[in-house]
């Protein structure tokens, strides 16, 4: 599904009027836990993940000494959403 936002806030940018990609890619993630077979849903999964668009768009740092990361646009479009790239068949032997 797509979904449009008036804003979209990382850290102190912010994208406006934008359209994100949504997917449910854990809701049917299930942990059983020693002694009852009883299935709950997995803590911890991530809230968002990013694409390579964002990736593309951005420099990101990871300074694992601090436990931070620096973002900082680079240019180009964000959050680009459109149809799927046609696909090409396999290459015949």
């Amino acid at each position: 599904r797509v979904g449009t936002f008036s804003s979209f806030s990382f850290g102190e940018e912010t994208i406006k009027n934008t359209r994100l990609q949504i997917a449910d890619m854990f809701g049917a993630d299930k942990d059983t836990h020693i002694n009852t077979r009883i299935a709950s849903a997995v803590t911890d999964q991530p809230q968002m993940i990013l694409g390579a668009d964002f990736f593309r768009a951005h420099r990101v740092y990871v300074a694992l000494s601090q436990h931070k990361v620096y973002v900082s646009y680079a240019g180009g479009p964000v959050f680009e959403v459109g149809p799927p790239p046609p696909r090409t068949p396999p290459a015949k032997p």
